[in-house]
């Protein structure tokens, strides 16, 4: 029985690989403890908007800076309402609780990128660089969307 052994673990371990070589990718890049998901960027006027869900599963963070190639500032940004109205407000960081997750969606948290210095089309790849106080930075890439764009 002893001989059988290995030849039984190469046979789960092939199992194992060729499933996982039919499960489909899905939107996420992971980075350590940290790890970002269903990430896309949106054009707005003359600027682009980033959002994502920022996973963390490791010890409490602060995001402190964000940058891009593709532009020529890039900064955080959380909405404040005021009235019937929600004003845009920039952000020196950003919070990241342990265990927890961060959303940056419409009408809160965001990525805010001015000067875009490449011609935006839709499905354009958009890299990210997210800059933290504790970790280390982490670069993702969103794909491009047109404002009124349906995914």
């Amino acid at each position: 029985m002893t001989r059988i052994r290995p030849y039984i673990l190469f046979a789960f371990f092939a199992l194992a690989v060729s499933i996982g070589a039919f499960l489909p990718l899905s939107n996420v890049a992971a980075h350590g403890a940290l790890s970002i998901k269903d990430g896309m960027a949106v054009v707005v006027g003359d600027a682009v908007a980033v959002y994502f869900k920022l996973g963390n599963t490791g010890h409490e963070d602060r995001l402190i800076g964000v940058r891009s190639p593709v532009a020529e500032t890039a900064s955080l940004h959380g909405t404040n309402a005021e009235g019937n109205q929600d004003q845009m407000i920039p952000l020196d960081d950003i919070e990241i609780p342990f265990l927890g997750d961060v959303a940056f969606v419409p009408g809160g948290y965001h990525v805010m990128l001015e000067g875009v210095q490449q011609p935006m089309q839709s499905g354009a790849k958009i890299p990210i660089t997210l800059i933290f106080e504790d970790n280390d930075p982490m670069t993702f890439v969103v794909p491009l969307h047109m404002a009124g764009e349906q995914d």
